[in-house]
This record gives structure tokens, sequence and C-alpha cells, in this order.
């Protein structure tokens, strides 16, 4: 299905704020499309569609807060980390989940960040045990130009 087709799955007034959303949200995971988001999206309107009860919240607030819930969950597959640097001066590292509650302060502090792709090979040491080796980090830059 297109965008187009798939917004429409959604109420006219809802449409706007999911398809702003859905740019902000992938800002943080390149790995899926637009339209898995908008999927994404519609699927959790329809379920929630039920558990709506009319006078105790705005629909538009209810659905947007479902919705931004759902989208985030979806983006935050724990590859995706975040550097941050003061002054051109590594400071630390957040995964996207962290990162998204300390936004706005790092902002305001001056920091800067880069946000990475972690890599990991999975492999099996000597007992047979499976385990996950993290065999470097990329920009998003480079792994779209791979």
């Amino acid at each position: 299905m297109k965008k187009k087709e798939i917004i429409q799955i959604l109420p006219k007034e809802l449409q706007p704020f999911v398809l702003k959303l859905v740019e902000k949200v992938k800002m943080y995971n390149l790995c899926y499309e637009t339209e898995d988001y908008l999927l994404e999206a519609c699927k959790v309107y329809l379920e929630k569609k039920e558990e709506y009860i009319k006078g105790r919240m705005k629909s538009s607030t209810f659905f947007y807060w479902h919705i931004q819930t759902a989208l985030y969950q979806m983006a935050d597959t724990g590859e995706i980390t975040f550097d941050i640097f003061k002054d051109d001066t590594y400071m630390y590292s957040l995964d996207n989940k962290e990162f998204r509650k300390q936004k706005k302060t790092l902002e305001k502090k001056g920091y800067t960040w880069k946000s990475r792709l972690l890599r990991e090979s999975l492999y099996f040491d000597e007992d047979g045990e499976e385990r996950r080796k993290e065999i470097g980090t990329e920009t998003f830059d480079e792994c779209i130009n791979e």
C-alpha cells in the first residue's frame, strides 16, 4: 500500500499529527520505511478504537498517545545508540530509549550527538553457548551507503 492509501484509514483529525510523528520517529531508526510506521499507526488506531471511552479524554489525544508509544517502541530495536559530545569532546553513549528521555535537556545544555547503528555478530563459544559480540558501529550514512 502507498502512503496516501494507508493514511486514509485514520480519521482526518489524526492524519497530520501521525504524518509528523512518523517523520520524527524515522530519525531514530531508519530500518523501517514510512509505510511500515503508518501501517503500525493504523493497526494501533484500529485496536484502540474499541477501548476509547468518549468524555474521558479527547479522542485525538487518546489515539495520538497510543500511536506515539507504539511507534517509538517499534523504532527502539536496541540497535541505535547516541554518542553524546560537549564542545566536540565525547562524553558518553545512550541507548535510543534513554536518549529520547534526555534529548531536550541535552539540547538546553548545549550537547551534541551522533547516532550509531550497532552491529553484532552471533557466534558459539567453546561450550556451545550462543554469544553476541559487537563487531563495530557505523553511522547511519555509512549503513545506508553499503
